[in-house]
């Protein structure tokens, strides 16, 4: 019987400040549903996200992660295709299953099978030499498909984020130049085709508003506006726990998911941010740390890498999009946004990263009882 070793330093590191972005999420979250029933909800959320970081840290093998990739990712297609088909409307997007008493997001999901899919490709299909496109047909076809699915919700923030994500795995595996080449140039042609014949008038409308943020202040324009305000007023230390202005009086739209760090920054200030800002910075440092610590095995690297960038990836986008440096794509910010389905995949890819770092101390030095 084996004894599996204790927690490497880096995945208590990662697992240290996992609890912290927990903590400052809840208490900010009180704040941005004060007099609501969000906080309560967000509560019982982190009982089933501890769990999942705990099983993912402690008893997930990564042999297995890796054999079931492929039957994940599947599961997650035909969820999908379920949401197109009987999935719950809400604020004219269709992107939920309702399971009993169950409601979650499959598209929070799909992040995390797209970046096991990835790493199970690269370690299945060993290559010396440079990659080329022909050679990445199937991943390719794995990632538009799903990414297709999503955007048809329509949820065109998710259906980026995991293009991203996949992108940043494959800037850690040789490509050939020219394919590089030809992936930016397609990737240029099916932007505009993408805005020309695909994405609605009010999809259009957001990023015509990061240009001109005079276009529309009061319509479409009017969310981002408010969030600018919100972050503006809190100055250097901010106004104070529940006193922020914008938040408390309603007037800061969507406080509790996409804009919850607007919250924070009015009520502590740039303080308060730069907090959030270097959590989340050693947060990925230390993800990309445990996968500099496995590089060897190409499937644990690219895993870590994948969810370490899914989580930073999620921060820099919902933090640009309070800062009015990007589009309203409705990202919510990992451990601070409300969701149960965000929460628990977040909480999922961080336990899977402090599992990655385990394995790594087991093949350094695990104890064996016979």
């Amino acid at each position: 019987m084996r004894i599996a070793p204790p927690v490497a330093s880096r995945g208590l590191q990662l697992a240290a400040v996992f609890v912290l972005l927990l903590v400052l999420g809840a208490t900010n979250l009180y704040s941005a549903s004060f007099n609501g029933d969000y906080w309560q909800t967000h509560l019982l959320h982190l009982i089933p996200a501890g769990l999942a970081f705990g099983l993912c840290a402690l008893f997930v093998p990564l042999s297995h992660l890796q054999a079931w990739a492929y039957p994940f990712y599947t599961l997650i297609v035909l969820l999908h295709v379920l949401v197109l088909v009987i999935g719950y409307e809400a604020g004219g997007s269709q992107r939920w299953l309702s399971l009993a008493v169950v409601r979650f997001q499959p598209a929070e999901f799909a992040k995390l099978a797209l970046i096991l899919v990835t790493a199970r490709f690269f370690a299945f299909h060993r290559r010396v030499h440079c990659w080329r496109l022909r050679d990445l047909w199937l991943l390719i076809a794995m990632t538009t498909l799903l990414c297709m699915l999503i955007f048809r919700q329509p949820d065109l923030g998710t259906a980026g984020i995991c293009l991203v994500v996949v992108c940043a795995q494959l800037c850690f595996v040789p490509i050939d130049k020219k394919s590089i080449l030809l992936a930016a140039a397609a990737a240029l042609v099916g932007s505009l085709a993408v805005w020309q014949f695909l994405l609605h008038d009010y999809q259009k409308l957001r990023v015509l508003n990061l240009l001109n943020p005079a276009l529309d202040p009061h319509g479409s324009g009017y969310n981002s506006r408010q969030s600018l305000i919100a972050t503006g007023s809190g100055g250097f230390m901010g106004k104070g726990f529940l006193q922020g202005s914008q938040s408390q009086l309603h007037f800061l739209p969507a406080r509790h998911t996409d804009f919850a760090l607007a919250v924070l920054a009015e009520e502590h200030g740039f303080i308060g941010a730069l907090l959030v800002l270097l959590l989340f910075g050693v947060f990925t440092w230390i993800g990309l740390q445990i996968s500099l610590r496995v590089a060897k095995d190409s499937f644990a690297a690219l895993l870590a890498i994948g969810l370490t960038a899914k989580i930073f990836v999620e921060f820099a986008v919902n933090s640009a999009m309070i800062a009015g440096l990007f589009p309203v794509v409705g990202t919510p910010l990992p451990f601070f946004s409300f969701g149960g389905s965000s929460l628990l995949a977040n909480s999922c890819a961080a336990g899977l990263l402090v599992a990655i770092d385990r394995a790594a101390a087991s093949r350094r030095g695990g104890q064996w009882v016979h």
